[in-house]
């Protein structure tokens, strides 16, 4: 396969590999994690790849991303005359009776050149790419899967910097592979609760869809479940955390900071928006404490969704029916609530994936 004896340079000069880092066409995208998973081998080089491709990218314009790839193939692929040609500093090594040989840029002297084209002063051992980014373009070789749970289950994970991380239901955690040797790096789909061990020298960082959570020992919840029109919520109980949204895969737009009792929600629709919360919901989501009190049918499935990540569906209109619910459960399963509630209130429930459907007799 060709893309074995690829260089660096070679794949910031493949359209079909920026287009893949661009997340523009969707064909490509397919195609390189394709040949990312069966071939490990080119990790290591497009790895490298993306962090010049990022580096040359940062905050700017699509516009202005395509320019200097252009000026980049102009650089690696120029027009080669005499045994240095200016315009492109390709070096040329001449052998008697042979064709000049091309010396392959290595990407740094490539980066090097390209800053200097666009005028740029820039001295690449000065030049830092920001941390979070990096690990929010990170591929998902990069990370080492360690705790899944299924729907309703509750896990708590100590992770190896003493930090924890309570996992609610139907969600999934994973790590950066290099985890508490050089970063604290964590990637989250679903719900999680984390207290997070203080560290000053590194940060801890979460990644879930489009937001960055940064910290350095606080505690905090972050929902991203993906079935409402909520993308993500972090809601702060201790300490500080920086949150980064990202559009595309660099671009800033807004960060916030929250302080003990601010939550963040990020829309998919609509900017994101900061709001105060009751602490003891909190205390009482992560405990699973719930109490209700004379409560409506629909009081009782906000309360459901908001301890068990569950929605749930009446199959038939109640609204008839003088509904009211009083009771208490701590740290008990779903099925046992649901169980408790069934038989008081005369109703048939089913559980499929993340939804429960609810039928009054």
């Amino acid at each position: 396969m060709k893309y074995l004896n690829y260089s660096v340079e070679d794949f910031l000069t493949d359209e079909s590999f920026i287009n893949y880092l661009e997340q523009r066409d969707e064909q490509d995208v397919l195609h390189w994690e394709k040949i990312i998973s069966e071939h490990q081998q080119l990790t290591e080089k497009i790895e490298e790849a993306k962090k010049l491709y990022l580096l040359l990218a940062v905050k700017r314009k699509a516009t202005e991303r395509q320019e200097q790839l252009n000026r980049l193939k102009l650089v690696i692929e120029g027009p080669l005359s005499g045994t240095e040609d200016k315009a492109t500093d390709a070096i040329v090594v001449p052998i008697s009776n042979h064709k000049p040989k091309v010396k392959r840029l290595s990407y740094l002297m490539v980066a090097a050149i390209l800053f200097a084209v666009l005028g740029i002063t820039f001295t690449y051992f000065q030049f830092k790419m920001p941390d979070d980014i990096v690990a929010f373009n990170a591929t998902a070789q990069s990370y080492d899967a360690i705790a899944e749970t299924k729907f309703g289950e509750r896990r708590t994970v100590v992770l190896p910097d003493g930090s924890t991380v309570v996992l609610n239901g139907s969600s999934f955690l994973s790590v950066a592979k290099d985890y508490n040797e050089k970063n604290r790096i964590v990637k989250l789909s679903g719900e999680a609760f984390f207290e997070v061990a203080k560290d000053k020298t590194r940060p801890f960082m979460v990644i879930a869809n489009n937001t960055i959570t940064k910290a350095l020992g606080t505690s905090f919840k972050i929902n991203n479940y993906n079935n409402n029109d909520q993308d993500v919520s972090i809601a702060l109980a201790t300490g500080k955390v920086s949150i980064k949204e990202i559009k595309g895969q660099d671009e800033v737009v807004k960060e916030e900071l929250l302080i003990p009792g601010e939550e963040l929600k990020v829309y998919s629709y609509k900017s994101s928006e900061k709001v105060t919360f009751d602490q003891q919901k909190l205390a009482d989501w992560r405990d699973r404490n719930i109490t209700f009190s004379m409560a409506t049918l629909n009081e009782i499935k906000d309360r459901l969704y908001e301890v068990y990540g569950t929605l749930i569906i009446t199959t038939n209109n109640p609204t008839n029916k003088n509904y009211a619910f009083t009771g208490s459960f701590k740290g008990q399963d779903l099925k046992d609530v649901l169980d408790a509630m069934s038989f008081v209130n005369n109703f048939n429930y089913k559980i499929d994936e993340k939804k429960v459907y609810i039928t009054f007799n």
